[in-house]
């Protein structure tokens, strides 16, 4: 289980076809959620061999879709800022 904070953005991924249809047409949603502790297990699903964490400024380093690489910087830019 995790912890949801709210939806954080919407958008639409177009994969060129051949022809004039699309090969693929994603809807992406994109939420803003923590693990309810330190003890929280992560459960994989059929699709998934492994997980790892980063660090949001990590993932520019990482094999990761335009799209993820969109999010994340745009979570760089909105989150909130410690200011301790």
């Amino acid at each position: 289980e995790i912890e949801v904070e709210g939806l954080f953005h919407v958008c639409e991924e177009i994969i060129p076809g051949r022809g004039p249809r699309p090969r693929y047409h994603f809807v992406l949603v994109d939420f803003l959620a923590g693990l309810p502790g330190e003890d929280a297990k992560i459960t994989l699903n059929q699709e998934s061999e492994t997980f790892a964490w980063f660090r949001p400024e990590e993932v520019h380093g990482l094999e990761a879709s335009k799209n993820t690489k969109e999010i994340v910087e745009k979570y760089l830019l909105k989150r909130p800022r410690d200011n301790g």
